[in-house]
């Protein structure tokens, strides 16, 4: 899975754990969201995919950049990480459980939608990423 793939994975998982109110069910959900994180973020760290470049590229991109907590997708995805790794731990009570879930589905949703956002722009170089520098396609 691509990080498309595993942030929407990611937000499936948290919308299913925000419905759970089954103490068994939700580690379990809390277990799987903690390993697509994992996963999300090493993926994070390699080149984006040539169909996702094509994808999330565009002719021009506007001057701002979208708003994201932290400095950028991976800080954002330890987060949630650590949200997650926090709610796993059972320790806090039901009320505090609920408020960091709701966080978690927050922080979640945005980081698909920065995601999910043109960050390239097409030239005839090649791919150009917000700071104009060429990107390599990964595989």
């Amino acid at each position: 899975m691509d990080f498309i793939e595993l942030a929407a994975l990611s937000e499936m998982l948290v919308c299913e754990l925000i419905e759970c109110s089954n103490p068994v069910a939700r580690l379990a959900l809390l277990g799987k969201l903690s390993a697509t994180l994992e996963r999300l973020h090493a993926v994070l760290l390699a080149p984006v995919p040539a169909h996702r470049l094509e994808q999330l590229s565009a002719t021009s991109l506007p001057i701002e950049e979208p708003f994201c907590i932290g400095s950028d997708a991976l800080m954002l995805t330890n987060y949630c990480q650590h949200l997650v790794r926090v709610l796993l731990t059972g320790i806090l009570p039901p009320v505090d459980q609920q408020g960091l879930t709701g966080l978690t589905f927050d922080l979640l949703h945005h980081l698909g939608e920065v995601l999910r956002t043109p960050s390239f722009t097409r030239t005839a170089e090649g791919y150009r990423d917000r700071g104009g520098g060429i990107v390599e396609p990964g595989i």
